[in-house]
């Protein structure tokens, strides 16, 4: 139990509350929990249920604490000798806060007595809880020894010696001295040497007192602090040997103890001083920081409130769709787009310039424009013979040597037809990206307000479905667009790659050479000069030729006319895709965003009321405002005081 004494009070009060440094695993919590548990109790006879209703809250941590704030005292008897699961002892505190004129200002730990004969974990729990709090270096460590055991069999004076081995912060403190019969004489003896300081093995540097303690039926009958003192003088007075003129009698009762231990404390104090100021201040800095770090309090204005946050909100998400700021966002849909371009690129016609007959090469002849090589897909091959049984398929009256044009307009639909897909996967990545990060807007804006975030949430969500199905009836016009009419006004790149790509295919068709993983320039016999590539080593294998590629000229044609194309439409299309999408879906939404929320909040005839409910912070914050606040205060008041004790000295 942590009792604190407070001066500052009109009449007497008392307050109880629980202190909860530990969970129910015995865990210590990175921040002490504390609950109120019993109203200011104005009459000192009613304190002691208090306390016992306190201790049973505590050691029935399966129990809610408000269980026990009405039980009487034969209601906390029952439960705690037939609940199992009511522990002996807790690491938790119960904290009595007394209010009194006549006090003095001070605060004092009761702690339990040393367990002896008991399982082990309880043993060693008691042991810690004793050890831990005496260790601390500015505490004072008052040894309550009972008289009615022999001095030998005191743990605690150990304990004490342990924590403090000099002795610079311990008083023994002799009770129950009127339970001792005249006819203890070796124990009265034993004692009486401790106390006149004659007993070299057990000497303390601050000595011994002794004290005569109220009774319990002295107590039942609420005697006054004056009628408590009244009976301690006169027995020390009245009873041997404690009356002897040999006996320090300034060692004897409550008042000299009290007394010695003020002067110790002050002592203690100035030696604390210079460490007591700097945690003082390292606490209050670090409370002025956590307050600060707690979203700001509201104005009394809910929709002013609302429209404020509203207004930077959208400035935030325009900022942020424009990259001024949270630049990961545009950064991870600029990445996005490349694995677009990629998957759009992996479409390209899938050319063998051999025919059926050529079984050697086990190798599907596909480049690139920018010099790579190989295709990831499964989409079917497509060789010579296959190119002249479209052509023969499509013929009708045209003249010969002239090659109908819906082979080649079929071939680069196919390549096409598979563009939907990309396209949707991305369109649906970014839009996932969009989502998170307007969420993550949300919170840093509205976080505060869980009521009010969703409120805005679902208005913002109204115009982002909407901007998505205009952005994605965009795509699909794209899209159309490159299905009818296959057109180009790029004439030199085309006529440029029509021809680089007749010469690939008819130099593979004549030398039946060439690698899946081989550049352009590696390409054995390929002359890279006249499309200004550098020129390669020399191939070091043989190179086959004599083959007639008029024989098929049309076919190949057919295939460098296609594959030309897709590189003018791919080129086309993988930029167009990430353009519509920043324009209909990003940038058309942050232009009309802010109009429309503050529009829907404005219309609203009842939204002043609404907002008032939806802006109520968040229960947790508020508590946790204030107690930062009357920590920081508490703190103040300690930083003021130490100043003006050190500016006494």
């Amino acid at each position: 139990m942590l009792c604190s004494l407070h001066s500052v009070a009109d009449s007497w009060y008392c307050t109880i509350s629980l202190q909860k440094r530990f969970d129910s695993a015995g865990n210590k919590l990175a921040v002490y929990q504390s609950e109120t548990f019993a109203p200011h109790i104005t009459d000192k006879a009613e304190v002691d249920l208090w306390i016992r209703r306190a201790q049973a809250a505590i050691l029935s941590a399966h129990r809610s604490a408000d269980v026990f704030q009405n039980a009487s005292a034969g209601d906390l008897q029952n439960i705690m000798q037939t609940d199992p699961e009511v522990s002996m002892f807790s690491k938790n505190v119960i904290c009595i806060d007394i209010y009194d004129p006549e006090a003095t200002d001070l605060s004092f730990m009761d702690l339990p007595g040393l367990v002896l004969n008991d399982e082990p974990e309880t043993i060693a729990l008691v042991y810690s809880l004793v050890s831990g709090e005496i260790r601390t270096p500015n505490t004072i460590i008052l040894t309550a020894i009972p008289m009615t055991d022999d001095m030998k069999n005191q743990q605690a004076v150990q304990l004490a010696r342990d924590a403090d081995p000099d002795g610079e912060r311990t008083i023994g403190v002799l009770t129950k001295v009127d339970m001792l019969t005249q006819g203890s004489t070796t124990l009265i003896q034993t004692y009486k040497d401790l106390l006149m300081g004659h007993s070299d093995e057990d000497r303390l540097k601050h000595g011994y007192y002794c004290v005569r303690l109220s009774d319990d039926q002295q107590r039942s009958r609420g005697i006054s602090r004056g009628e408590s003192k009244d009976f301690e003088e006169k027995f020390f007075r009245q009873t041997a040997p404690w009356n002897s003129e040999n006996m320090d009698s300034k060692r004897l009762g409550v008042a000299n103890l009290v007394s010695n231990l003020g002067s110790l404390l002050v002592d203690l104090i100035e030696k604390s001083l210079p460490g007591l100021q700097e945690q003082a201040l390292n606490k209050y800095r670090q409370s002025a920081a956590d307050l600060l770090a707690l979203p700001p309090r509201i104005s009394n204005n809910p929709l002013a409130e609302t429209l404020l946050r509203t207004s930077k909100f959208c400035e935030d998400f325009t900022r942020m769709i424009q990259g001024e700021c949270r630049k990961e966002y545009v950064q991870t849909n600029r990445l996005r787009y490349k694995q677009f371009r990629q998957d759009i690129r992996n479409t390209a016609p899938r050319f063998r310039p051999l025919s059926r007959a050529d079984k050697d090469p086990e190798i599907l002849f596909h480049a690139a424009e920018d010099g790579d090589a190989g295709f990831k897909g499964e989409r079917d091959v497509i060789d010579l013979d296959h190119v002249r049984q479209r052509i023969a398929d499509a013929r009708g009256w045209e003249l010969d040597g002239h090659v109908p044009f819906k082979p080649t307009k079929d071939l680069i639909k196919l390549s096409i037809v598979d563009w939907r897909l990309p396209m949707i996967q991305c369109f649906e990545s970014v839009g996932q990206t969009f989502h998170q990060y307007t969420d993550s807007l949300l919170d840093h804006h509205f976080g505060q307000f869980k009521g009010l975030r969703e409120y805005v949430r679902r208005l913002v969500m109204i115009d982002m479905e909407l901007a998505e199905k205009k952005s994605l009836e965009m795509l699909d016009i794209c899209l159309e667009m490159e299905d009818e009419p296959i057109f180009t006004q790029n004439d030199h790149d085309f006529h440029s790659l029509q021809t680089k790509w007749l010469e690939i295919y008819r130099h593979a068709f004549e030398t039946r050479r060439y690698s899946p993983s081989a550049t352009l320039e590696e390409v054995p016999g390929f002359i890279p000069a006249r499309y200004g590539l550098p020129v390669p080593v020399a191939p070091s294998q043989p190179i086959r030729s004599g083959r007639d590629p008029e024989i098929y000229r049309h076919e190949l044609i057919v295939m460098a006319d296609v594959r030309a194309y897709f590189q003018i439409a791919y080129k086309r299309y993988i930029d167009v895709v990430p353009l519509a999408i920043e324009k209909n879906l990003h940038r058309n939404l942050a232009s009309k965003l802010n109009a429309s929320l503050i529009g829907s909040l404005v219309t609203d005839p009842n939204t002043t009321e609404h907002l008032a409910v939806l802006l109520a912070e968040d229960p947790i914050v508020s508590r946790r405002r204030l107690d930062l606040e009357q920590r920081k205060k508490g703190l103040e008041k300690v930083l003021e005081k130490l100043d003006q004790f050190v500016g006494s000295q």
